[in-house]
C-alpha cells in the first residue's frame, strides 16, 4: 500500500515539474529586404556587367549580420551568369547591409530583368528584389550612290544599308540623310524601309532617296541611324562631286537638305503614301501644263500638298564699277562695266493636289511668263525642270511645247504711245 502511494506521489511530482518548466520558444527572424543593381546598366550584347545584390536587416535592433546565398535568374533568360547564378555573402562582411556580386553576360539584344532571391538564414527572413539592363545590338549602316560625279541638273539614286548581325529583333528609330556642305542640295522623299531577317539571326533594312546638287562642288552625303532601346547608332557616308550647269540651266531647289524616315517595327504602321510625276508635261496653246500626278500607299493614307515647277538659269549680269579719278575730267576716265554670271531660280508655276492611294490626276498648271520665254526660246521645243513640295519631295520633268503652228512665242506686250 506505502509502495503504490510513493510510486503515484512520484508520478504527480514528475507531472507537476512538466506543466511548471517552459519550453524553449523560437526566436522570429529578423525582416530583410533584397535590392538588385547592374553596372553598367546599358551595354553592346555579349559584354558582361556586374549586378550586385544587397541585403539590408530591416529591425531596429538587428540580431546581427545577414548571412548566406542569393540566387539570381533573367527575364528573359537570354544570358548567363558566372558562379552558376548564385552568389555568397561573404563570411567576413558585417553591418546591417551586405552585399555579394556576379556577372551576367546578355546573348540578345532588349531589356532584361535580374532578380535576386535571398534564402536567409538562422535569425533573417528571405526576400527578393530586382533591377533592370539594357542589352544594346552594334549595327553598322552603309550608303552609297549610284553615280559619284554627275551635273547639277540631274539626280542620283542612293541606298543606305543597316544591318545588325545578331538580333532576331526588328530595329525601330530612324534614318536621317544630310548633306556637307548643307546648301546648293536637296534630298527627295525617301521611300518605305522594310526589315529582311536572316537565316541565322539578325538582318538588314534598305531605305532609298534621291539626292540633287543645285550648284557644283565637292558633297559628303550621310546616312545616320538614330538607334533604338536596344540597337546602337551607327552612321554611313558618301562622296559626291557635282559639275557646272549645262545650257539649259539645272533643277531648281527648295529649303532643306535633310530627309527622315522611320524604320518600321514588326506589325508597325503603313509607310506613307508615295506621289509619283509624271516624267512629261504637254503644253497646251493656253499655257497650261498638263502635269500627271498619282498616289500609291497602304488604306488610311493620302498624297496632300503643293507642287512646284522650277528650273535654274545662268543670266549675264553688268557690273559698273566705280571710277577712282577725281576732278573735272573724272567722267572721261569711267571705266567699263564688267560682265558676270549668275544663278536664277524661274518659278513655272504650282498646283494644289490631294488624292488617295490608287487615283491619278492630270492637273492643269498655267506657267508663267518668265516660264513660257524660256520654253519658247529651248531647243526642239523641250525644257527639263524640276518638281518639287515641301516636304523634300524632287522629280525631274520635262515640259513640252506645243507643235509649229499651234503656239506662238510668248513676248512682252509693247506699250502704245500715246
Amino acid at each position: 500500500m506505502t509502495r503504490l502511494r510513493v510510486i503515484g506521489l512520484l508520478t504527480l511530482a514528475t507531472a507537476a515539474g512538466a506543466l511548471g518548466t517552459a519550453a524553449p520558444a523560437s526566436a522570429a527572424l529578423d525582416g530583410t529586404t533584397t535590392t538588385v543593381a547592374c553596372s553598367p546598366a546599358s551595354d553592346a550584347t555579349g559584354a558582361a556587367s556586374t549586378c550586385t545584390a544587397t541585403v539590408t536587416d530591416t529591425e531596429p535592433t538587428p540580431q546581427g549580420t545577414p548571412t548566406g546565398q542569393v540566387e539570381f535568374t533573367a527575364a528573359p533568360s537570354s544570358g548567363t551568369f558566372s558562379g552558376g547564378g548564385a552568389c555568397t555573402i561573404p563570411v567576413s562582411a558585417t553591418g546591417e547591409a551586405v552585399s555579394c556580386q556576379l556577372t551576367f553576360t546578355p546573348s540578345a539584344g532588349g531589356g532584361y530583368t535580374i532578380s535576386g532571391a535571398y534564402s536567409g538564414d538562422t535569425t533573417h527572413g528571405a526576400s527578393g528584389g530586382s533591377g533592370a539592363l539594357t542589352a544594346v545590338d552594334p549595327t553598322t549602316t552603309s550608303f552609297t550612290c549610284t553615280d559619284s560625279t554627275l551635273q547639277i541638273d540631274s539626280s542620283t539614286d542612293c541606298t543606305a544599308t543597316l544591318s545588325d548581325a545578331s538580333s532576331p529583333q526588328a530595329p525601330g528609330g530612324s534614318v536621317t540623310f544630310s548633306s556637307s556642305p548643307t546648301t546648293g542640295g536637296t534630298f527627295g522623299s525617301p521611300g518605305a524601309c522594310s526589315w529582311q531577317a536572316s537565316g541565322s539571326g539578325g538582318g538588314s533594312a534598305t531605305c532609298e532617296v534621291t539626292f540633287a546638287p543645285t550648284s557644283a562642288g565637292n558633297y559628303t552625303l550621310s546616312a545616320a541611324y538614330s538607334g533604338d532601346s536596344s540597337h546602337s547608332a551607327s552612321t554611313g557616308t558618301f562622296g559626291l562631286t557635282a559639275t557646272t550647269t549645262p545650257a539649259n540651266g539645272g533643277p531648281g531647289s527648295h529649303p532643306g537638305t535633310t530627309g527622315t524616315l522611320t524604320v518600321p517595327v514588326s506589325n508597325g504602321p503603313p509607310p506613307p503614301a508615295t506621289l509619283a510625276v509624271a516624267r512629261n508635261a504637254k503644253v497646251s496653246g493656253k499655257h497650261r501644263a498638263a502635269l500627271k500626278l498619282s498616289c500609291s500607299g497602304a488604306a488610311g493614307t493620302s498624297c496632300v500638298g503643293k507642287l512646284t515647277l522650277a528650273t535654274v538659269v545662268r543670266v549675264k549680269v553688268k557690273v559698273k564699277t566705280k571710277s577712282t579719278s577725281k576732278g573735272k575730267h573724272s567722267k572721261k576716265h569711267q571705266p567699263k562695266p564688267t560682265t558676270t554670271t549668275k544663278l536664277v531660280t524661274t518659278i513655272f508655276g504650282s498646283v494644289k493636289y490631294d488624292l488617295a492611294p490608287g487615283r491619278s490626276h492630270t492637273f492643269a498648271v498655267k506657267l508663267s511668263n518668265k516660264g513660257l520665254r524660256l520654253l519658247a526660246g529651248a531647243r526642239r521645243g523641250k525644257l527639263k525642270v524640276t518638281a518639287y513640295a515641301a516636304n523634300f519631295f524632287t522629280s525631274n520633268v520635262t515640259l513640252l511645247a506645243p507643235k509649229h503652228g499651234k503656239h506662238k512665242k510668248h513676248k512682252k506686250k509693247k506699250k502704245k504711245k500715246k
